[in-house]
This record gives structure tokens, C-alpha cells and sequence, in this order.
């Protein structure tokens, strides 16, 4: 099999598409003889370090760091000339439709994988009326590929709410063994010039404002006291309170992975997370999560692991993390570690990946819907 992933989510500013594509390619190149490529936008047209296939996106007004390609043709001559038996697209952006042209040219099934709820972001930045374009927009899309995956059962419901009603639900996976407790250390408050007592809570992710990091670092400053919180990604902040300290983005697993598992927990505040994949690398690193109960923390982060806070209220998120330590910080990381190991190991998330472009490749592609949902 050759599988063809492409984006325009590409780098370190587009956070967990990214994640998950380089762990896939990873994942495919030590346990399969599956054949990998991945083409993406970027900047600058070359090879990235996993061997991805970089081709020219341009910034546009308002779209933040994000790189749309342009050149319709070279992309699509190159995904086809690459002669892949599956292609998977990771975005609705112009690589998906470049992705869906070079599907219908090559005959070859096109997996939508719907990592991104635009639709909210749109809602929440530009109104109803560019909700309802994002909706149709979407919709277009999506009834025009083989097959839709959700990374949740949150997604999967918000693509039906937008009339798209195939969607399949294939959870993530942390790779268990990167990300694990024992790179837990006791030298990190040393380090960051803390008192040994301090309670350490951790944030990574990008600092945009769908993650919710106002609230996030309101929380904080309610908290004061013995909390302070790690805070680590790339992106513009408003001022820190004095209780916040800011790494820039982490782009080595063994750091972060180290990082993760010597704080008390992690905290994150944003809800419109699709999956939360990194929750499952705290989990993994055997440490509770407080996250807020929206989007799909609740399918990912379980009340034997964690605490839930209401979305959108700093006092909320700030009261979780005070009732977290009141409860055995160690019990609900072991709880959390055996969470990961029994639904969201990297192995169990792939093979079932693996089975669904196999079974789209044997189907004839106007049979691929209905026989993938069986």
C-alpha cells in the first residue's frame, strides 16, 4: 500500500494535524511496509526531515500563520505522479480539493480526515453568516469524498449537525512509549527557580485564541499562592502573571515527554478541541488532566483522571485545579496511564486506520461509504 497524506496544517504553528502526521509516519516506517509520503504547504518548496514533499503556499490577510497553496496543477500532478493507492486528506483548505482531483484522476479512494472544526471558529470570529458558509462549504466537501473520519464522537456529531451523516469515529493514539512516566524528574521546579512545595501544573499547545489561554492565565492569577503553571508553545501571549513561566515550543518528544511527567498536571482551558491529543500524552506520562467539559475532553479525559471545569469561566477551571490536589495526584495519574494502555495506544489508533484504507482500496469506490461503516 501507498498512502499519500495531504495538508496545508503543516509546522509547529498548526499543532496536532502536524503531531499526528509525523507519529504516523513514524509509526508506518517501524512496524509496516507501508509506503508513506506526505505532501504539504510550506514557505519554502524542498524536503522536510521526515521526507515530506514541501510545495508553495502563500499567506493570506487573516489566516495567521497558515499557507494556502495556490498552484492547483502542480499539486495535483504531484500527488498523482507519486501513483498512491489511498490519499487522506487533513483539511478542507485548497490541498483537500487538489487531494480530491488527484483522487478522481488516479481512480483511488479519498479518506476526509476532519481534524478542524472550522465551522465554530468561523461562528466565533465572524458571525452567523460566515457559519452558514462554512457549513455549506464543508458539506461540499465532504459528500464529495469516499470517506469521513472523526477523530471523536463530539466531531463526528458536529458533522451531522452540518448534514454530513457518514461520518466514522477513529480516535487518536499517544505514542505510550515516548511519552511515558519515566522521564519524570524532580529537578524541574530547581530549574525554573521554584520553591521544592510548589504545585506545577503544565500547558502545551499553541497560544491562539480557540485554546483559551486569557482564561487559562486568569485562572492563574486567581490561584496565586503555591500554583504556578508552565506554559509551553509557540504564539503571541497577553502579559503573564507573575506565576506563569513561558518555553517556547518543544519540538523534541523526550523533552516534552520530560517535561509533561516532573509537573503535578496539565491544565488546558480550550473548547473546541476536536480529540485533545494532548491530554493523552499527560495521561501517558501518568499524570491528571483538568481540562473544561467541552468539545471532547469528556470521551478522552475520565473522572477517575482528572477534573472537568465549565468552559469559558476562570474561576470554574481555577477551582478544578484546587479540588484536583485535593485527591491522590498519583492515583489519578496510574488511572489515566491505564486509560491510555486499554483504548488510546498509537497501536490500537493505527491498526484501525490500516483496516479502514485497506477496505476502501477493495471496494469499488461507489460501494467505499457503506462498506467502511460496516
Amino acid at each position: 500500500m501507498h498512502l499519500v497524506d495531504v495538508t496545508m496544517l503543516h509546522g509547529p504553528a498548526v499543532g496536532g494535524v502536524s503531531r499526528y502526521l509525523s507519529t504516523k509516519y513514524r509509526w508506518l516506517q517501524d512496524n509496516t511496509r507501508v509506503r508513506h509520503s506526505q505532501l504539504m504547504a510550506n514557505a519554502t518548496p524542498g524536503r522536510g526531515e521526515d521526507g515530506e514533499i514541501l510545495l508553495a503556499g502563500r499567506r493570506l490577510p487573516g489566516c495567521g500563520e497558515l499557507l494556502w497553496p495556490m498552484e492547483a496543477r502542480r499539486w495535483i500532478d504531484t500527488i498523482a505522479g507519486l501513483e498512491p493507492d489511498v490519499i487522506e486528506a487533513n483539511d478542507i483548505g485548497t490541498s483537500a480539493w487538489f487531494a480530491l482531483a488527484a483522487a478522481r484522476k488516479l481512480d483511488v479512494p479519498l479518506v476526509a480526515f476532519a481534524h478542524v472544526d472550522l465551522v465554530r471558529f468561523a461562528r466565533e470570529r465572524r458571525g452567523a453568516l460566515a457559519e452558514r458558509v462554512l457549513v455549506a462549504y464543508s458539506r461540499a466537501f465532504y459528500e464529495r469524498a469516499d470517506v469521513v473520519v472523526a477523530p471523536s464522537e463530539y466531531m463526528r456529531q458536529r458533522l451531522a449537525g452540518w448534514g454530513i451523516e457518514r461520518a466514522l469515529v477513529r480516535h487518536l493514539g499517544v505514542d505510550a512509549t515516548r511519552f511515558h512516566p519515566r522521564h519524570r524528574t524532580a529537578t524541574l521546579r530547581g530549574r525554573l527557580g521554584l520553591a521544592p512545595g510548589t504545585r506545577l501544573l503544565i500547558y502545551v499547545g499553541r497560544f491562539s485564541a480557540e485554546k483559551r489561554i486569557d482564561v487559562l492565565l486568569d485562572a492563574m492569577r486567581q490561584l496565586r499562592g503555591r500554583y504556578h503553571l508552565l506554559l509551553v508553545g509557540g504564539g503571541e501571549t497577553p502579559p503573564l502573571p507573575a506565576n506563569v513561566t513561558r518555553l517556547p515550543f518543544v519540538a523534541n518528544t523526550t523533552v516534552l515527554a520530560e517535561l509533561i511527567a516532573s509537573a503535578d498536571a496539565l491544565v488546558h482551558a480550550g473548547d473546541v478541541e476536536t480529540f485533545g491529543l494532548v491530554y493523552l500524552e499527560a495521561m501517558a506520562c501518568a499524570r491528571p488532566v483538568v481540562a473544561v467539559d467541552a468539545g471532547a475532553a469528556s470521551e478522552v479525559v475520565a473522572a477517575n483522571c482528572g477534573v472537568l471545569a465549565r468552559p469559558g469561566n476562570a474561576a470554574s477551571l481555577a477551582a478544578a485545579v484546587d479540588a484536583l490536589y485535593d485527591r491522590d495526584l498519583d492515583a489519578l495519574g496510574a488511572n489515566a496511564r491505564r486509560r491510555v494502555e486499554d483504548h488510546f495506544t498509537l497501536d490500537l489508533s493505527m491498526h484501525r486506520l490500516l483496516t479502514l484504507y485497506r477496505t476502501a482500496m477493495a471496494a469499488p469506490l461507489s460501494g467505499v461509504p457503506a462498506l467502511v461503516a460496516t
